[in-house]
């Protein structure tokens, strides 16, 4: 293989990882707007909600989070822990939109 053909191959292959990495949605564009909007709001007065916007948006899964992140959520976002559930704590079923198919 010559090297013209091998940086080629190289440049063709990063751009298929480019294309399924924009398809996979992390964790800030799966909330619910309303919260997105609460925590864009804290990360004028906090660090900590800046920190939180940029932990979500580098995990591909709620699964990603540690507890302290999701502590942060429930900071941010002004919910207290006794209006969430177990689920929501487990798998943000409060927090994330509905999945679809598009």
């Amino acid at each position: 293989m010559t090297k013209c053909h091998t940086t080629n191959k190289i440049l063709t292959l990063t751009d298929n990882i480019n294309k399924i990495m924009t398809k996979i949605k992390n964790v800030w564009s799966q909330l619910k707007p309303v919260y997105k909007q609460k925590i864009r709001q804290n990360t004028y007065k906090h660090g900590t909600a800046k920190r939180l916007k940029y932990t979500l948006m580098a995990s591909h899964g709620w699964w990603q989070l540690q507890l302290d992140d999701i502590r942060d959520i429930l900071v941010f976002t002004d919910k207290y822990s006794f209006d969430v559930t177990g689920a929501d704590i487990m798998y943000g079923t409060e927090f994330l939109k509905e999945e679809s198919d598009d």
